[in-house]
């Protein structure tokens, strides 16, 4: 009769065991939560927020992919912009938390945020960012992209 009262309380921590178990693990995990404005003209600031979770807290640094779309088609895909995460405000050996990256569209100049280029034809387009964390072991995460949006030219 013993065992059938302690069976409730064994489920339920094992339960939580679980559940936290896939929340932390050595490689990098990375969610895109959101991105703004859906509608992005000349000179408008592009935020992107994900969030991340690493067992070790040792982010070092994110690679950005920004993809162009003409219909469901991918025409288009820089994926060169590697930012350490000095400038993103994260604690040391922060476990999980968001990162935000912003991006001005088609503005010139030098400065934050960092320009994002506009389409290669005068006419609108579709686009995406992604993102993929990697930490100083040099393990990467999964690959989040964001939702989609609109790039106006003017």
């Amino acid at each position: 009769m013993q065992v059938m009262k302690l069976f409730p309380a064994f489920g339920l921590l094992t339960l939580v065991i679980a559940c936290n178990k896939d929340k932390f693990t050595t490689v990098p995990q990375v969610q895109g939560k959101s991105i703004s404005p859906e509608t992005v003209f000349q000179g408008d600031i592009i935020r992107f927020v994900s969030k991340f979770t690493d067992k070790e807290g040792d982010l070092d640094s994110l690679l950005v992919i920004y993809k162009w779309y003409s219909g469901t088609n991918v025409t288009r895909v820089y994926d060169t912009m590697r930012e350490t995460l000095n400038g993103h405000n994260l604690p040391a050996s922060v476990k999980d938390g968001e990162i935000v990256l912003q991006y001005s569209y088609n503005q010139g100049g030098s400065g934050r945020p960092p320009t994002l280029t506009p389409v290669p034809a005068n006419r609108d387009t579709v686009a995406t960012l992604g993102i993929i964390v990697i930490d100083k072991a040099g393990n990467r995460s999964n690959y989040a992209e964001s939702g989609r949006i609109t790039l106006k030219e003017q």
